[in-house]
């Protein structure tokens, strides 16, 4: 994927996700506050334990609360996200007690750790200003257990059900009310299903989160035995779900999958617009809407109740604010608990604040929690599953029984336990006792470092890196994220704001004013440049002068569905393939299987790869030479080349592949492509190594073939220092230490020796190691630059605007003349301009096409 394309990817899921941004700067570390002045002997320190990346959302609450309590000090200390991130939620907690007097808890993740906190009941009792009734129902007796309130609520958010109108519209029936019951949900999914010849179009609804979901209330019930009332419900309701599924009313999951590959089964269910009903999070409305596009009206309504049990729908997160157990400052801790809880009244990921009094003051909150809306009404029947009770379990049983594995009978057995008892520690155990993480040196440097996933792929790495960098010496401390704080804006320059080095992409014509020239540093020869390929060290330089060091490359490769190839008796092709060699096997193995179409190939970046992979004789719908743009859409050749791409996705050898539009972000047909792969509906298709999809079935890499031309250049990224620092060489000490890792990065190392390494080999396969320098070689090759991509991104959308209207089947010829019109008056705009910046071209495009938008345009309407 280009550059260019794969960010227009990454932009909306940032502006989905809004992530928060610790800022520090390159700085000598300060010595600790108890070192520099005289503190009176009335001031109690205590410590705020949180992720590192946090720490900015917290800086202004700690200084007010500070400034208020003149006898109570709140420090800030981080915790690593890594062990979280990893599932070790365990060793994150050690840490989370041991660091912190204080810290906020995913109560739904705590299972028998709430021993660990301390019992806050006799502090709310003792505070004659504490307003329990402040709280949601429900959710201050969701920060406790049966002997310990160990923690005051902060936000919290449900599992919903999400619903298509259109699909009730069609159905010619009712929208769900908010107090539907068990009865009217089973009766509306069997409404909206569609089927026809035995085959279901559209599901009445299915369960894309946990599998046990709907059942919690009856099966975590304190009183649960054979014979009481809610086994008494749960075996006749779990019948008539069963029921549901076999009628083809719910899809049924592969039992036979994990978990996450089971809701991915139904998330994919979901995207397909072939689900009318869903369960979802609530705080993703706005984001369901847009990855459903025109295919949906998405609206949501709580959980049905049953039976008697009308606290049905699901709180799936519950933040706490906590006390170790180990604090020797209760009161203390408690009054900034309080403050806290009063005061964090925001959140990017759409959870609702646990206190009625934030919501009802906020205009975001106002009229979402009336009693006749659907948010009003589920935290008014919300339901909190008890922390004994183990989800997984009854999960797992659920999903056996629904795949025909066991008998309800089953299940009930297995169910007939009471909730475990978690034994105290013994007296000879001592709690962890929370303290401040001891204060570095006086001299030590400590410096923030930006983890760009196409370099690292995940933080995890990074921070083990980290770890060891970090332990080896005590000059320089770097502390890592991955989060930027510029939702729409994302770009070099953000980041370099933000942080004082990171790894980026190759260096755009702007972007050097905000990144150190390395030359100095590259005299040591501590980073020797002769060991990066000139062509990939010249992405990061600007006129002779070196901004940035070659940190990877990630090449195109192309994937094969191994199953399906051996399954139809089909020849594998070889490693020095040809691009006719492609299209060749493409057609050769496009068929069926199990009634359903098999295409040939498709490309994931269907931007370039239609253009450098499919077109016919080399025909370009436009080139660029010495910055001057010839347009060519309305030749002969690309009519033919354009006839034969619709040719050939009419007989399946090729998927119909379109990206951005001028109008439309078309991210449908992208999902469609995605989805056709996970599904064995794809025999070959291209991705990118390292970045591979999650596939169920055998899956063989190859390079890109041979003779490509007019392929996007790899992505590729390096490591910068942010121009702002006074002294680069504390991060160039780190970076150096970076470049020397074969596990650092992902794709190929750009460092020659690390490539050749049989540790990187090792680390990724030695044949897929051979893949991946062999694509990366032909990629390579490529003529075309970043430069060249933002000059024809204008035509680039055009361009896929022809694909999607020639694939649904209009004139070829109209659809080039158009695109021809637009062509020529943008480079009559473009050629003549001396500088060529997003704005100037965004300016010329719309000279060409006043309706023309841009990605961050298309991308804000999500909104």
């Amino acid at each position: 994927m280009t550059i260019v394309s794969f960010w227009r990817v990454i932009h909306i899921k940032i502006m989905l996700i809004m992530l928060p941004l610790l800022v520090l700067g390159c700085t000598r570390q300060n010595p600790s506050h108890s070192d520099t002045q005289q503190v009176s002997t009335n001031v109690v320190r205590i410590t705020f334990a949180d992720f590192a990346e946090s720490e900015q959302r917290y800086t202004s609450l700690i200084a007010e609360f500070n400034q208020q309590h003149a006898n109570i000090e709140v420090q800030f200390v981080p915790v690593s996200s890594a062990t979280y991130q990893q599932g070790d939620f365990s060793a994150y907690l050690d840490e989370l007690v041991t660091k912190g007097d204080t810290f906020i808890v995913n109560r739904m993740r705590l299972d028998g750790n709430a021993i660990r906190f301390l019992d806050l009941s006799p502090l709310m009792s003792d505070d004659e200003q504490f307003a329990a009734d402040d709280f949601w129902p429900g959710a201050l007796e969701g920060c406790a257990t049966a002997d310990n309130s160990f923690g005051l609520p902060i936000n919290l958010g449900f599992s919903m059900i999400f619903y298509d109108k259109n699909a009730f519209v069609d159905a010619d029936i009712d929208l769900p009310s908010l107090d539907w019951m068990w009865d009217d949900f089973l009766a509306t999914a069997q409404y909206l299903t569609q089927q026809k010849a035995g085959e279901t179009s559209r599901f009445g609804f299915a369960n894309t989160q946990n599998s046990g979901l709907l059942f919690y209330p009856l099966l975590a019930a304190d009183d649960l035995a054979n014979g009481s009332p809610d086994v008494v419900q749960f075996e006749p309701i779990l019948n008539e779900y069963i029921a549901s599924h076999e009628a083809n009313v719910m899809p049924i999951p592969d039992a036979s999958r994990p978990a996450w590959q089971q809701r991915d089964q139904m998330e994919q269910l979901v995207l397909q617009g072939k689900v009318a009903m869903w369960t979802d999070w609530q705080g993703f409305l706005n984001g369901r809407q847009f990855s459903l596009g025109g295919l949906a009206d998405v609206q949501m309504v709580p959980f049905p109740a049953i039976g008697d049990n009308t606290k049905t729908t699901p709180v799936s997160i519950l933040l706490c604010g906590a006390v170790s157990a180990g604090t020797a400052y209760p009161q203390a801790a408690w009054e900034w608990l309080q403050f806290l809880s009063m005061n964090l009244n925001d959140d990017v990921y759409g959870r609702i604040p646990a206190r009625r009094s934030l919501t009802e003051g906020n205009p975001v909150w106002q009229s979402q929690i009336e009693p006749e809306m659907p948010l009003g009404y589920a935290l008014r029947h919300a339901y909190y599953p008890p922390i004994w009770f183990d989800k997984t379990a009854v999960d797992t049983l659920i999903t056996q029984t629904i795949a025909g594995e066991l008998t309800v009978a089953d299940v009930l057995t297995e169910l007939e336990i009471a909730a475990p008892v978690i034994a105290s520690p013994p007296q000879a155990t001592a709690l962890p006792v929370a303290t401040a993480a001891p204060p570095l040196a006086q001299e030590t440097a400590v410096i923030r470092y930006f983890v760009d996933f196409r370099t690292h792929g995940d933080i995890a790495r990074v921070q083990n890196l980290a770890d060891q960098f970090n332990a080896s010496q005590d000059e320089v401390q770097v502390a890592i994220s991955s989060n930027v704080q510029a939702a729409v804006s994302f770009g070099l320059e953000a980041v370099a704001t933000q942080y004082d080095c990171f790894s980026w992409g190759p260096l755009s014509s702007s972007d050097a004013t905000h990144v150190y020239a390395l030359t100095p540093l590259l005299s040591t020869e501590s980073i020797p440049t002769n060991e990066f390929n000139d062509h990939l060290r010249n992405q990061f330089a600007q006129n002779g002068i070196q901004f940035g060091i070659p940190a990877n490359s990630i090449p195109t490769i192309i994937a094969l569905n191994k199953d399906y190839w051996e399954a139809i008796g089909a020849d594998l092709p070889a490693a020095d393939w040809t691009v006719a060699e492609l299209l060749t096997f493409a057609e050769a193995v496009a068929g069926e299987q199990d009634g359903r179409p098999v295409y040939g190939f498709t490309t994931l970046q269907g931007e370039e790869g239609s253009v450098g992979l499919l077109l016919a004789d080399g025909a370009k719908p436009y080139t660029v030479t010495d910055s001057t743009i010839t347009v060519l859409y309305d030749s002969p050749e690309m009519i033919s080349a354009v006839t034969q791409l619709v040719d050939l996705a009419n007989n399946q050898t090729i998927f119909p592949a379109y990206d951005l539009g001028s109008h439309s972000l078309n991210l449908d047909n992208w999902e469609r492509r995605q989805q056709l792969i996970v599904t064995r509906k794809m025999a070959m298709w291209t991705t990118i190594a390292g970045l591979e999809e999650e596939v169920g079935f055998e899956r063989i890499i190859l390079p890109l073939p041979q003779g490509i031309t007019d392929f996007s250049p790899p992505i590729s990224t390096g490591y910068y220092i942010s121009k702002r620092l006074d002294n680069p060489a504390a991060c160039w000490t780190w970076l150096t230490f970076l470049s020397e890792q074969e596990t650092a990065v992902i794709g190929v190392p750009a460092r020659a020796s690390i490539a050749e390494s049989s540790a990187w080999q090792s680390s990724v396969g030695r044949r897929e190691a051979a893949v991946y320098t062999t694509s990366l070689a032909r990629q390579l090759n490529s003529p075309l630059t970043l430069d060249t991509l933002l000059l024809t991104t204008p035509l680039q959308s055009w361009w896929n605007d022809v694909l999607a209207e020639a694939f649904a089947g209009n004139d070829i010829t109209f659809l080039l003349q158009e695109a021809q019109r637009r062509g020529v008056a943008y480079a009559a705009c473009i050629n003549t301009t001396p500088l060529i910046d997003p704005e100037t071209v965004t300016n010329c495009a719309r000279e060409a096409d006043p309706a023309y938008k841009t990605f961050e345009e298309l991308a804000q309407e999500l909104e």
